[in-house]
């Protein structure tokens, strides 16, 4: 009973007293009035914590012990949970002031200390806590412009572990970004993308001038990338594709390279919405887009791809070229802007328009004449195309009669020399064309291989002898032509050009005299197609036929110039 009337005597005799609620940065999160009838600091404690959990305030979780901390004091004293309040003597009226703090708070007063190495310290201590020392994201900000760099990497380190807690501050954190040294600038891009919307910050990283920080921006957009399956089926891109396909034109080899990468290994967006990046700002969005459409169901795009033969970009255009082709003969009805691209400035442009001609089929007819033209292009993996392209146009001129814009032998030869003489221009042989029969279109495309195979290029000859061979018996009044390549300095032509005699076969027959001294060739594989044409031609050669190098007989190669590649 004594006990009892005591307890009620301490409380009472502090009801005029009351505890103020502090924040770490000295701001009052709440006001208790009177002790109540606890006697024990360990029960004030519990008090402040109830009153803050009922209030919801200081932007703390009450209810975790982990999270928040709360240290009552007297003056300067700190009490200790074990003590009562009657043994510290405590006058009527006093007041308590209750701190509530997070973790990690006794290491706040090191981060002023004038040793860095201390202060280095003390914010990592901070960071390796986590989101629960948030709260002193603002004594950390003030390290991001520390003297010492190994400081302001740490405080960078330390925001990255306080991650979205701290998102008040990822503007600090961006200003990093532009710090003279790059160890810094990469601790800030992963804070910085680590503290808000982790998609959108990384994909500003992606234009920042450090080519390390535009990597790491990639790579961590392809995490989230990833992750997309389309499975609401809305048909829409994932975010922020169109600015990783832009990266695929950054300066820095390695940057592009990583993008690329990573492109590949994303899952295709659908091609509704590839289209519509085809009127990007950005050349290299542009440029992935029609990369994109290289297959034949983009059938129904066409007219897009078409549109895209005009872009100002010169990869747009190859790439657009390289799709109409793949697309095949669903492309003819634009042929023309193939046509076009074939006195493009750019190699490669011209290369692929001149392939997209070959695959649209008798479309390409049309413009025969320019394509005998291209046999004179200053790249040779653009003559090598032309030429066969025109050869694999053959059973479309001879089954199609007079339906090609073709020209006689004698015109296409006298064009085509001048050409190579630098005399005429290539839309100058072209123009020299006019309507003839299918027997003389085919005459015209070997006459123009002939001539071809008189420049002083090996490739060159190589492509026209092979080419010429592949006419097959068209080609057998030129097969004079061949006979001389067959002394050729150069042994690929000279088994380019047996080669070709036996695929003329008997037409070419008066020739065989020139085919014999290759049978004892120094290259074994010139020795084995000048035998192999020799029987064509209808000569039976004596068993003991001198051969240079024994060699494993095959089969005749369909092509002994690499064809283009098809995609």
């Amino acid at each position: 009973m004594a006990d009892g009337a005591r307890k009620r005597n301490t409380g009472s005799a502090f009801e005029r007293s009351e505890i103020t609620v502090l924040s770490m940065g000295g701001g009052v999160l709440a006001q208790l009035h009177g002790l109540g009838s606890e006697t024990r600091v360990a029960g004030l404690r519990q008090r402040v914590r109830t009153q803050l959990e009922q209030d919801g305030k200081g932007g703390f979780n009450a209810r975790d012990e982990h999270c928040m901390q709360i240290i009552l004091c007297l003056g300067g004293q700190v009490l200790k949970d074990d003590q009562t309040l009657g043994e510290l003597c405590l006058p009527r009226k006093v007041t308590l002031q209750a701190v509530v703090a997070s973790p990690g708070y006794e290491h706040l007063k090191h981060l002023s200390n004038q040793d860095s190495a201390m202060r280095r310290k003390a914010v990592r201590a901070l960071g390796n806590i986590g989101p629960p020392a948030a709260a002193y994201s603002a004594q950390v900000k003030e390290l991001l412009s520390d003297t010492d760099a190994g400081v302001r990497s740490a405080a960078a380190q330390a925001f990255e572990k306080f991650g979205v807690a701290a998102e008040d501050y990822a503007g600090a954190v961006a200003q990093l970004l532009q710090d003279p040294e790059a160890s810094v600038r990469r601790c800030a891009a992963k804070a910085y993308v680590a503290m808000g919307k982790r998609a959108a910050n990384a994909a500003e990283l992606l234009v920042h001038q450090d080519a390390t920080v535009r990597i790491f921006g990639i790579r961590t957009l392809s995490e989230g990338l990833r992750k997309v399956q389309y499975q609401d089926h809305s048909g829409r891109p994932p975010p922020h594709l169109q600015d990783l396909a832009a990266v695929l034109r950054d300066p820095d080899a390695e940057v592009a390279k990583c993008a690329a990468t990573v492109l590949r290994g994303l899952p295709s967006p659908p091609d509704s919405e590839i289209v519509a990046l085809f009127q990007d700002n950005r050349p290299g969005v542009r440029a992935w887009a029609t990369s994109m459409l290289c297959h034949a169901n983009a059938v129904m795009y066409t007219t897009q791809l078409a549109g895209a033969l005009h872009d100002a970009d010169a990869e747009v255009r190859q790439n657009a070229a390289k799709a109409l082709g793949n697309i095949g003969s669903p492309s003819a009805p634009h042929v023309q802007g193939l046509a076009e691209l074939l006195q493009d400035q750019k190699d490669d442009v011209r290369y692929w328009a001149t392939w997209a001609l070959g695959k649209t089929g008798c479309a390409a007819q049309a413009h025969s004449s320019l394509l005998m033209a291209i046999l004179w292009d200053p790249c040779s993996r653009v003559r090598c195309c032309a030429a066969k392209v025109l050869v694999g146009a053959r059973s479309a001129l001879t089954a199609g009669g007079a339906t090609i814009n073709s020209c006689s032998s004698a015109s296409a030869a006298s064009s085509a020399s001048a050409a190579a003489d630098g005399s005429s221009s290539a839309s100058a042989a072209a123009d020299s064309c006019c309507p003839e029969s299918a027997e003389d279109a085919v005459a015209a495309i070997a006459a123009a291989l002939v001539a071809l195979s008189k420049v002083n290029r090996p490739d060159d000859r190589r492509c026209a002898a092979w080419a010429l061979g592949e006419l097959g018996p068209s080609a057998a009044s030129h097969a004079e032509a061949l006979a001389h390549l067959l002394a050729d300095d150069d042994a690929s032509v000279r088994r380019c050009a047996a080669e070709a005699l036996g695929k003329i076969g008997t037409g070419a027959s008066e020739h065989v005299s020139a085919l014999r001294p290759l049978l004892a060739d120094a290259n074994a594989d010139v020795c084995h197609w000048a035998k192999w044409a020799v029987g064509e031609l209808g000569e039976t050669l004596p068993a003991t036929a001198p051969v240079a190098a024994t060699q494993t007989a095959v089969e005749p190669r369909a092509a002994a110039v690499e064809s283009p590649r098809d995609i």
